[in-house]
């Protein structure tokens, strides 16, 4: 396993819809909301940051 430190903004892009309709609306971000960028797959909703608001600060080995 790895532990990462990341350096995230305050908010994030979740946008979402379907055939018919779009939304696109800034959220603040929880730790919930992190685990579902990282590992929800939703046809109709998804989370976006802009490339340079995010700064990784480490890649660790991690063990339990």
């Amino acid at each position: 396993m790895k532990k990462v430190t990341l350096i995230l903004p305050d908010k994030v892009t979740k946008i979402g819809g379907t055939s018919r309709t779009v939304y696109k609306q800034e959220i603040e971000l929880t730790s919930e909301d992190i685990i579902k960028i990282f590992c929800e797959s939703d046809y109709h909703s998804r989370y976006k940051f802009k490339e340079n608001d995010i700064k990784v600060l480490s890649i660790e080995d991690y063990s339990d």
